[in-house]
């Protein structure tokens, strides 16, 4: 190659390059060297030539050059011809970045003498490159020796290439020794063989998840959840990564949830009342043996029906309101009745929890039968005793009225001449008593119709000085009921009405008076009809007029809801009828 084509090609090449004699001393350098000399003030005069270099690398200081002896060394030995190369790395930073080089040091024969040729690479990106991939393996490794888990890697011999330093708390070894090592070397022969089925489905390239008790070097136990995940590239598996999570804290909340579980189960087996679990769909889907046996089924039986198939008093649309109702309350607590196995109807007391984590719902059931037959009895011992009091409360004020009668009767006696105003209150007075002695006859604060109609009737014909006549019939297909706040009113217009029909009465040799009562299905009719030949202008009893003492008493009583009273006179009859329905009266059989 002609002299001149090598200088051009040497002074064309990128990197700095640099030619030594036999001492060491630069005898040439190409223009990559003149170009940083300048952008980095170079102080040798002439770029360097002339100068001895390797003196320059034993005399260079600092931290730019911290090998600077060894390449000085490096150097002679390659024109010594001790070595045929020699290479190093070093910086070499300018004022606007940071440079590093790779100095190349070959030899080079020329005129018989060998020679050195000195190139500088750079290798400044490369440098960062490596820099930054060991910083990120250096957080890296930070991030994984910290983690709360045993993190590793097998290749497919089993040789472990890789582990954090949770192996040295569950091993006890070193994640630097344990690079090199076979699997069944660091867990140990027990364990390997326990794990080995999952280790060659991995090998397979099958992930496996599994738990796994590791007992530590202290003696502790690890409850684990062990995750081998294989390393496939172009379908071979190179080897898998492990990821080994401690869960103890976990798995003894488990151990003591089961042990809760158990002891609610045997306290439920075990307990006198009923307890079940039900579904949203209403079926049973546990229960223990006191609901069984309450209910004459066999477990096997009441786990194959619903509630509906127990429940006495809701049909399947109101249990499924009901449930819904205690899906969105939280709770309820109710009594019913429900259905044995042999038609026997059981009085319970349920307590239902909607328990939302498990879509269920947890139901106490008690037996309340003796309870209720208790509580009926008490009913009905407290029931006699109101009935007793009752009837008491009513003779003595029968009695008491009954008195004020004869007393009136002894005064009329004494004073002839008020006779008729002292029977009329004495009758009205006789009739309110009447009421009293039939509540207190039946018991109980019930008035009937057709019984206070009668004894009005019976006290009118022993009161009355002329020859009076009343008959009394009853078309009752039904029995009309008066309550009681309304009976001693009703009793005193039913006197007044037929007062009014004796006074009015135009047969003077007997005073005949016809009372009907008839009770149909909503209503009674009490009519009561009297001869008149009075011809004087009929009373309006609607609008009030030409009506006399009693008439506008009875007016003045009338209900306005429930009660209507009508006047006819037909030739010489007079008839009064009283129509009664709800809510004056009420209709019960007869």
């Amino acid at each position: 190659m002609p002299f001149n084509l090598l200088g051009s090609a040497l002074e064309a090449l990128p990197s700095p390059l640099t030619i030594l004699d036999t001492l060491g001393n630069i005898t040439y350098v190409n223009q990559a060297w003149k170009r940083f000399a300048d952008s980095n003030n170079f102080a040798m005069t002439h770029y360097g030539v002339g100068h001895n270099y390797v003196d320059y690398c034993e005399q260079a200081r600092g931290e730019q050059s911290p090998n600077a002896n060894l390449i000085a060394q490096g150097i002679n030995d390659v024109i010594s011809g001790i070595k045929d190369e020699f290479i190093s790395q070093y910086p070499c930073h300018s004022l606007t970045e940071n440079i590093w080089f790779q100095m190349h040091v070959v030899p080079l024969n020329y005129l018989g003498s060998r020679h050195a040729m000195v190139i500088h690479n750079n290798i400044s990106e490369q440098i960062a490159t490596e820099t930054s991939l060991l910083n990120s393996e250096r957080r890296l490794n930070l991030v994984l020796n910290n983690m709360p888990a045993l993190i590793g890697y097998w290749n497919a011999q089993l040789i472990n290439e890789f582990g954090n330093n949770a192996y040295i708390e569950m091993f006890g070894i070193d994640p630097v020794n344990i690079k090199g090592k076979h699997i069944r070397e660091v867990i140990g022969e027990h364990l390997y063989n326990l794990n080995l089925t999952y280790i060659e489905k991995v090998l397979n390239g099958e992930p496996q998840l599994f738990e796994r008790a590791i007992t530590d070097p202290s003696g502790k136990v690890h409850f684990t959840l062990a995750s081998y995940i294989p390393d496939i590239d172009n379908n071979s598996v190179k080897g898998f990564y492990v990821l080994v999570t401690d869960i103890t804290q976990i798995k003894q909340a488990e151990i003591e949830l089961r042990k809760s579980e158990q002891m609610s189960r045997m306290m439920l087996d075990i307990s006198i009342e009923g307890f079940n679990f039900v579904d949203l769909n209403g079926r049973f889907i546990d229960a223990n043996e006191s609901f069984c046996q309450m209910l004459r089924y066999t477990r096997a039986e009441i786990l194959d029906m619903c509630v509906n198939d127990i429940e006495y008093l809701e049909n399947p649309e109101q249990t499924a309101r009901h449930l819904q109702k205690i899906t969105t309350e939280s709770f309820d607590r109710f009594e019913t009745i429900m259905q044995t196995k042999d038609g026997k109807l059981v009085d319970v007391e349920v307590s239902v929890a909607y328990l939302s984590d498990k879509k269920q719902y947890f139901s106490f059931t008690r037996d309340i039968t003796q309870r209720k037959q208790a509580e009926h009895l008490r009913i009905q011992e407290l029931k006699q005793q109101r009935d007793t009091l009752i009837r008491e409360v009513h003779h003595r004020i029968k009695n008491h009225l009954q008195g004020m009668v004869g007393l009136l009767g002894l005064y009329s006696y004494k004073n002839p001449n008020e006779q008729e105003l002292i029977q009329d209150i004495a009758t009205k007075i006789a009739s309110i008593a009447v009421v009293y002695g039939v509540q207190g006859a039946n018991n109980q604060d019930k008035s009937y119709l057709c019984e206070i109609t009668s004894e009005i009737c019976k006290c009118l014909e022993i009161f009355g000085k002329e020859n009076i006549d009343i008959t009394f019939t009853v078309n009752d297909e039904k029995k009309a009921l008066l309550p009681s706040e309304q009976a001693v009113p009703i009793a005193l217009i039913v006197n007044e009405l037929m007062i009014n029909a004796i006074k009015h009465n135009s047969n003077l040799l007997s005073k005949h008076v016809a009372v009907t009562l008839c009770c149909k299905e909503h209503s009674a009719i009490l009519t009561i009809q009297n001869n008149s030949n009075n011809q004087h202008v009929f009373p309006s009893f609607e609008h009030g007029i030409g009506l006399g003492v009693g008439l506008t008493l009875v007016r003045s009583m009338l209900p306005k809801h429930g009660a209507c009273l009508s006047l006819a006179q037909h030739q010489d009859n007079v008839c009064a009828q009283l129509t009664l329905e709800s809510p004056i009266i009420s209709m019960v059989s007869s």
